[in-house]
């Protein structure tokens, strides 16, 4: 399968012992079009292809697949504050369970936000 990691390699065989597909949702407090932005900047195996609205993959059968899809969630509202909202969807298909740590573990990496 492919290692997602920024600086591992990446093989072109997908794991045939993977398990079907797995999915992760997430809430985030970002607009579709800028989270959408930040998962191309992602290690995949394949480069990020449109796939449909508000939706990217990367991978094919031979590689494994990841689909990454966002929705526009109503915004958070505290006091006069209004923060986006978005629904995330990841989906993996023939990718093993470390190679979906390493790409949450980059997918959390990238949308870290300072605090403090």
């Amino acid at each position: 399968m492919v290692t997602w990691s920024p600086s591992g390699p990446l093989s072109p065989v997908a794991d045939p012992a993977a398990p079907g597909p797995s999915v992760v949702r997430k809430q985030m407090g970002l607009r579709p079009p800028a989270l959408l932005a930040g998962v191309k900047a992602l290690p995949a195996p394949t480069p990020w292809q449109p796939a449909g609205a508000g939706a990217l993959e990367a991978g094919d059968d031979s590689t494994g697949k990841v689909h990454v899809r966002v929705e526009a969630l109503p915004d958070r509202h505290l006091g006069r504050l209004h923060l986006p909202a978005s629904h995330v969807t990841i989906t993996f298909t023939g990718v093993s369970q470390p190679q979906r740590d390493a790409f949450l573990k980059a997918f959390e990496h990238r949308f870290q936000r300072g605090g403090g």
